[in-house]
């Protein structure tokens, strides 16, 4: 099984900015963390994500109940996700 880390945003010096990491496997992915911003993010790096019903995001973690660091751009990535599942 093969597997990489694609580390998405990360927090810079000022302390502003999303982290957010994505964990590939073969056939899976993990996201961690979702902070507001990541959606940008996400596009900018040419991060695909999946529709809300395929197995391939298995799911997402967070590591602090954070609004703006961990859990601020959730609803927003499960809207594009949505609308994108939606489209096809």
């Amino acid at each position: 099984m093969r597997y990489h880390l694609q580390v998405v945003g990360a927090p810079s010096a000022d302390g502003g900015g999303p982290l957010a990491v994505v964990l590939h496997f073969d056939s899976q992915r993990y996201l961690f963390n979702c902070g507001e911003g990541c959606q940008r993010l996400f596009a900018d790096r040419r991060v695909r994500l999946a529709a809300p019903a395929s197995p391939r995001e298995r799911a997402m973690f967070f590591t602090r109940a954070r609004w703006h660091r961990c859990l601020g751009g959730l609803p927003g990535l499960l809207l594009t996700v949505a609308d994108a599942a939606a489209a096809t």
